[in-house]
């Protein structure tokens, strides 16, 4: 079975490929902020590399954010293409949060994770996991507030957050390192997905964007909508 896994939610691309259960490539994409060039020309050629064709894939993890409004679109966008060109395909739809807890939570190992994503004002995109994984504040647009008073002692912070923001004292920041998401971490969670059903049509993955866009506001404001 081959298996592919990106994310462009970041500044930067990753991509993932693996056979049989072994990992062949984890890497970053060559230009940053250049997603709708480097993801496809990127995995041909690494494909390629390793003697594959598109129609030895099987399955397709997609990081779906929330994140870069274009990088999103990129991602997913790659996904719908993938999903009419191949049918065998299967894809599994990787929220970033996820991949972010399970990439910190490797290195960091009997912590608890809050995660914070998309940032504007007080407010972020986030979820507070435990220690064992469970999922202690669903994933929704949050005040720090009440993030970090749904967070256990000791609980690491990771993903992107105002560089002015004062953490707690039960709350330690985690190294920057683990501000991005990792095409590794997208490929296991998506296999943690595969492996209970947990599909997705390729042609309908959409980005998770973490609120409505402010243009979209001010139009209906403007009574155009």
């Amino acid at each position: 079975m081959v298996e592919i896994a990106f994310d462009t939610s970041g500044s930067g691309g990753v991509l993932a490929l693996a056979r049989d259960g072994v990992l062949l490539c984890d890497r970053d994409l060559i230009e940053g902020r250049r997603h709708n060039v480097e993801l496809m020309a990127t995995l041909a050629q690494e494909m390629a590399r390793f003697g594959l064709k598109p129609a030895d894939l099987s399955v397709v993890h997609v990081g779906v954010g929330p994140g870069s409004f274009t990088g999103l679109r990129t991602a997913c966008a790659a996904a719908q293409a993938l999903a009419l060109t191949l049918p065998q395909c299967r894809f599994t739809r990787v929220p970033a949060d996820r991949a972010l807890v399970h990439a910190a939570a490797a290195a960091h190992p009997g912590r608890a994770a809050c995660v914070s994503l998309a940032w504007k004002r007080d407010t972020a995109w986030g979820a507070v996991y435990a220690a064992d994984g469970a999922c202690l504040l669903a994933p929704a647009e949050h005040t720090y507030e009440t993030l970090f008073t749904g967070c256990p002692q000791g609980a690491l912070l990771i993903g992107e957050t105002p560089p002015e923001l004062v953490l707690p004292a039960h709350v330690a920041r985690a190294e920057p390192v683990w501000s991005q998401v990792r095409a590794a971490s997208v490929l296991a969670v998506g296999r943690v997905l595969a492996d209970s059903g947990g599909f997705s049509a390729g042609n309908e993955l959409l980005p998770l964007y973490p609120r409505r866009p402010e243009a979209v506001e001010l139009w209906e404001r403007r009574g155009r909508g």
